[in-house]
């Protein structure tokens, strides 16, 4: 089902709250919010689909519902979710006296997939901040021998991040339990293995608002790591609400794992 005629300034529609993982092969229950923005009431008729990979996989449609001027009625949209997965959206549909679209972004995992672990490393000058541990940069040149920054390391009280160019930097020195080894190409997510931090997604393009961007992070996360649920870090230098939004939205998400 499509809408005949866009009214979005007439009706909006939403899902509250945001889905952001689906599992595979089961059935969940959504709350859908209709938005009557005019000064009459309206008959509409609220619709879901679920696409995955460019093709719409499964569809809810429901009862036509009268909505009061300026007001809003929310109603439980089941859906049944095929054995497909994959990162995808979930479109909502309104048809009937207004008709409008939106479209929130999913992954639909497979069932019994592990989820990945997140943490994030906030950057500034010499100093590191890993959840409530703070780290000391040391930057790591191309032929320091491990010794010198174990030396290095005796004297310095705390935990220490070393920052290295590139991977001939650090292909002598060892990651211990006060060290963490960043092979540094910006910001962007880490896969943490060994103590060593290595990037394996650069930061996702600037977006329409931060739940957007962080959405969008995690999405393209949850595909890379493909079921395997190992251990990430996302290295961040530039404003900390980028960070606070993905740690809200990984947070809620991680909670009803």
């Amino acid at each position: 089902m499509r809408p005949l005629a866009s009214n979005s300034s007439f009706v909006e529609i939403l899902a509250r709250p945001k889905p952001l993982l689906l599992t595979a092969g089961s059935k969940t229950e959504l709350g859908i919010v209709l938005r009557n923005k005019s000064s009459i009431p309206l008959s509409l008729t609220p619709a879901i689909e679920l696409e995955v990979g460019g093709r719409t996989c499964a569809v809810t449609v429901l009862s036509e519902v009268r909505v009061g001027p300026r007001s809003e009625l929310t109603v439980r949209a089941p859906l049944s979710i095929p054995r497909v997965a994959g990162r995808g959206w979930l479109v909502l549909l309104v048809d009937g006296d207004a008709s409008c679209e939106a479209r929130v972004a999913v992954y639909v995992a497979e069932e019994n997939a592990s989820r990945p672990r997140l943490r994030a490393l906030l950057l500034e000058g010499r100093r590191a901040l890993m959840g409530k541990s703070r780290l000391r940069v040391m930057p790591v040149k191309p032929g320091l021998k491990g010794v010198i920054w174990r030396a290095v390391a005796r004297l310095v009280h705390g935990p220490l991040l070393l920052v290295a160019g590139g991977v001939e930097a650090v292909e002598r020195l060892r990651a211990g339990e006060r060290a963490l080894v960043l092979i540094d190409e910006g910001d962007g997510v880490y896969r943490l293995e060994s103590g060593r931090l290595r990037r394996v997604l650069p930061p996702p393009p600037p977006q329409a608002s931060l739940e957007e961007w962080a959405r969008r992070l995690i999405i393209t996360l949850l595909e890379h790591d493909a079921g395997k649920g190992r251990d990430y870090v996302l290295v961040w230098r530039g404003p900390p609400e980028h960070v606070r939004s993905v740690e809200a939205l990984a947070g809620e998400l991680w909670a009803r794992s």
